[in-house]
């Protein structure tokens, strides 16, 4: 039986671990955010909507990555005008979003030759086969991503917890609410070229989720969520291997296991 380090000495697995960490430490510290916020539906929509774009340029033979990182800008800026009316609720917006986006892709993709193909790609990704110089390119991004959101943690907490008191201390929440949806469509659009919409949603929700389960303090909250993808995807990856599974599902197979764990906790801890 293949031991944990035999597997991780192989170039490929290499690459497809250093590529999963990235993603889901970005993923899963902006994921907490999108859950406390209650915008799932904003990650969704934009991974649909940078999956549209993905499929344009494959179409079109332009560059995929530049397509999508485009269309996913335009759609965070409408997201962000916040187009709710008295009958219509901002999260219909967002649904509405997904499925124009999720048809979009299909119809897209299904005038290309290797249609069915790319679509399947879309969807699971192929962690293992990222080639060097696509870390390079989502190392570069993570660190700009990172550093934007350590150096103004404070403002993002303010505009997703307290807008109110963050206006009236003279914080302006429309434009750090583009920031925040502008840095979560670059890492969608930068994470899907490489591991799929599956695991890219995967990874923002379902950490966060066992975080919040197991913690009350938003700090131990971030680290809880970081620790949890940290864990699952090296996990994921050495099953996937062994077993002959595909890699994105295994991995959320994984953090489904700390899902039921972090509740199983979390009603422990209620009972006690």
């Amino acid at each position: 039986m293949e031991t944990l380090i035999h597997v991780f000495e192989i170039d490929f697995m290499q690459r497809a671990l250093i590529t999963g960490l990235l993603v889901g430490v970005m993923c899963s510290f902006l994921g907490v955010y999108i859950v406390l916020r209650k915008i799932v539906f904003v990650g969704a929509s934009l991974a649909q909507i940078s999956s549209s774009g993905f499929a344009l340029g494959i179409l079109f033979g332009v560059n995929p990555f530049i397509a999508a990182l485009v269309l996913t800008l335009i759609g965070v800026w409408i997201f962000a005008m916040n187009l709710q009316t008295k009958k219509i609720p901002q999260d219909s917006f967002l649904a509405l979003g997904y499925i124009i986006a999720s048809a979009g892709s299909i119809l897209l993709l299904s005038k290309h030759p290797r249609g069915d193909a790319d679509l399947m790609l879309l969807l699971y990704g192929n962690i293992l086969t990222i080639t060097p110089d696509h870390i390079y390119i989502l190392l570069t991004a993570l660190i700009l991503i990172g550093g934007v959101h350590f150096l103004f943690y404070k403002e993002f907490m303010f505009i997703a917890f307290d807008p109110e008191m963050a206006e009236t201390l003279g914080y302006r929440p429309q434009v750090w609410n583009i920031v925040f949806y502008v840095t979560v469509g670059i890492l969608i659009s930068l994470a899907i070229e490489s591991a799929g919409i599956l695991l890219v949603f995967g990874l923002l929700v379902i950490p966060p989720i066992v975080a919040i389960q197991l913690s009350d303090n938003i700090r131990h909250i971030f680290a809880i969520a970081v620790l949890t993808s940290v864990i699952a995807i090296p996990a994921g990856l050495f099953v996937s291997f062994t077993q002959d599974l595909p890699s994105g599902p295994t991995i959320i197979a994984m953090t489904v296991i700390f899902l039921m764990i972090g509740y199983i906790v979390s009603k422990a801890r209620l009972r006690a």
